[in-house]
């Protein structure tokens, strides 16, 4: 007995660190702020080192994230999760959580996909799972601005989106909700309806659109209070922006 619990408490930390996730800059706080907008982020997964993988945060149109040194702002282009590996191949969840009073909980976040938010202070969370099982999660804080602008960004580093998601009002809204968007040529537009855990609820539009701003139409009358998503989706080009029902 004494032998085999001699060789278990050895083998236990192998398991602790068969992975270790950071996240770069090491600092307590960021803040990101769009100019004008909603901030927007997209969250990038790459996986060509076969012993990392990184979870990029990236800056979207007419956004910045910085971090205040001693008075002076410091610019990213990208900030990022770091995942080293040893022979597994994990998935990865991305979670944004705010603590504002409305708030329905955490919001998975998609990857590749443009993210609108409008919580003033929230948390980044990133589950890492083995074969489904959660082995690890690490959140960041971030602080919320709107009226940054990015004069400190080279135009090389901003990310253009040449479709917007002009508005989804009132919002948030009891049961009707509106929402206009606007595109810069004619091109196959899809709008669609996602709840808080990533799932499509509906398709709302799908059609051959002509250029300048359109306005569909959502009712939500079947759906219960919370948070869900709207997506604008046209190409290879994604937008989501959050909307609360409330009844």
């Amino acid at each position: 007995m004494n032998r085999f619990m001699f060789y278990f408490v050895l083998l236990l930390p192998l398991v602790a660190i068969s992975q270790i996730i950071s996240f770069e800059p090491e600092i307590d706080t960021l803040k990101i702020g769009g100019g004008c907008t909603p901030p927007q982020i997209i969250a990038s997964l790459r996986s060509d080192n076969p012993s990392e993988d990184s979870l990029f945060v990236i800056a979207g149109w007419n956004t910045s994230i910085w971090s205040d040194n001693h008075g002076d702002k410091i610019y990213y282009q990208s900030v990022f999760f770091t995942i080293k590996k040893l022979n597994s191949d994990f998935d990865y969840k991305l979670y944004i959580s705010s603590s504002e009073q409305n708030s329905f909980g955490d919001t998975l976040v998609p990857f590749d996909t443009t993210f609108e938010f409008e919580a003033q202070e929230f948390f980044l969370r990133l589950i890492v799972l083995d074969q489904g099982v959660p082995i690890d999660s690490l959140s960041k804080f971030f602080i919320s601005q709107i009226g940054v602008g990015i004069k400190d960004l080279s135009s090389e580093q901003r990310i253009p989106n040449s479709m917007y998601l002009l508005s989804c009002y009132p919002n948030p809204f009891n049961q009707d909700l509106t929402i206009d968007f606007k595109i810069p040529r004619r091109e196959f537009v899809h709008i669609s309806i996602f709840n808080n855990i990533g799932q499509e609820l509906t398709e709302l539009y799908a059609g051959l659109t002509p250029e300048g701003i359109r306005r569909v139409h959502w009712n939500a009358d079947q759906y219960s209070s919370g948070n869900y998503y709207i997506l604008l989706r046209s190409g290879d080009q994604k937008l989501f922006k959050k909307v609360i029902l409330i009844k």
